[in-house]
């Protein structure tokens, strides 16, 4: 656990004598365990991922599966026959790009269609990244 301690000198009206008198405030701060913070909680993995991708039409899908993953959507239904309508492609086409995100660890399929984001990659906006990576370490074994 860190911690700190934050020191503030002010002046303050010494109300029996009238006189202004430096006076130390002090305020400490502990912090528990955490995961990456920041305004993009990315890890490096999401640039190797990124790297991967053999065609902007893979990136674009990508990072429109990416952000169906919310803050209290942890687990999302993937239709793979909405998503090859919406960018002009093939279920299948969509099925392989699934199963190279499931490969390369950005995804973890969960059931049938349903998929979790791997927060070691990629924390979704204002979503608790302690628990999701712990949610996902239990996944895993």
């Amino acid at each position: 656990m860190n911690n700190y301690t934050t020191s503030v000198v002010r002046q303050v009206l010494n109300e029996k004598t009238g006189e202004l008198e430096k006076q130390r405030f002090t305020s400490d701060k502990q912090f528990g365990n955490t995961a990456k913070q920041g305004w993009r909680r990315m890890y490096t993995g999401y640039d190797e991922i990124l790297m991967s991708m053999s065609s902007p039409k893979e990136v674009e899908l990508m990072i429109y599966i990416k952000d169906m993953f919310k803050k209290t959507n942890t687990e999302v239904g993937v239709v793979q026959t909405d998503i090859a309508l919406m960018f002009n492609v093939s279920p299948g086409y969509v099925n392989k790009l699934l199963a190279k995100f499931v490969r390369l660890d950005l995804l973890m399929k969960i059931r049938r269609g349903v998929y979790r984001l791997n927060p070691y990659i990629y924390i979704p906006y204002n979503a608790d990244g302690f628990t999701l990576q712990k949610e996902w370490d239990e996944l895993k074994l």
